[in-house]
């Protein structure tokens, strides 16, 4: 099984000209969709089955653990409150880390959190995680220079980040932070 946790929905760092509502709302179809890929649902639709590919799939529905399947409702109800449409006939998603959340067991998700953006890494080599347990497999990793989006301000809980060479260049990799980085220390800049 996996996990999830939520991040915000304030750093939009390579997603113009696709904008921050759109982002949100392909955060939540796919979040939301995703648990339902990991019970065992398959998918009919063009986008459902270019992104989950319907490998190992039991069938068109799936019954979830209690917990999941609330947080399943509260993900759709989400998605009718900001209004989203997804075109589930089109095979793309525009998620610029959509390769990542398909490696993690920990999904991210928007929330309400304050974004924050370390500008200028000067904190070593760090490895970034599928799940908030440094014995979890690295997805990917923070490099001296890097621009490192974070998805919540960094302090003393596991942090989704996405790294790029820098602000609004291409995506370079992401995944979980370990807690405890003191952003004063390690930041060149910081914005946010």
């Amino acid at each position: 099984m996996f996990r999830f946790l939520f991040f915000t929905s304030a750093l939009f760092l390579s997603l113009a000209p696709h904008s921050a509502r759109a982002f949100v709302c392909e955060d939540l179809w796919y979040t939301r969709n995703a648990i339902l890929d990991r019970a065992g649902m398959c998918f009919d639709t063009v986008l459902g089955q270019a992104i989950f590919d319907n490998t190992g799939c039991t069938g068109p529905s799936v019954q979830l653990a209690p917990e999941f399947a609330q947080f399943v409702e509260s993900l759709a109800q989400q998605e009718q409150r900001e209004g989203c449409r997804i075109d589930t006939t089109q095979p793309v998603l525009n998620l610029p880390d959509l390769a990542i959340r398909q490696r993690l067991v920990e999904l991210p998700v928007a929330g309400d959190s304050p974004g924050f953006n370390c500008i200028g890494w000067r904190g070593g080599v760090l490895p970034l995680y599928s799940s908030r347990s440094a014995n979890s497999a690295q997805v990917g990793r923070i490099e001296e220079g890097d621009f490192v989006g974070m998805w919540h301000g960094p302090g003393p809980t596991w942090v989704y980040v996405l790294t790029y060479t820098r602000a609004g260049g291409p995506l370079k990799s992401g995944g979980w932070m370990q807690p405890g980085v003191d952003a004063n220390v390690v930041c060149g800049e910081q914005a946010g």
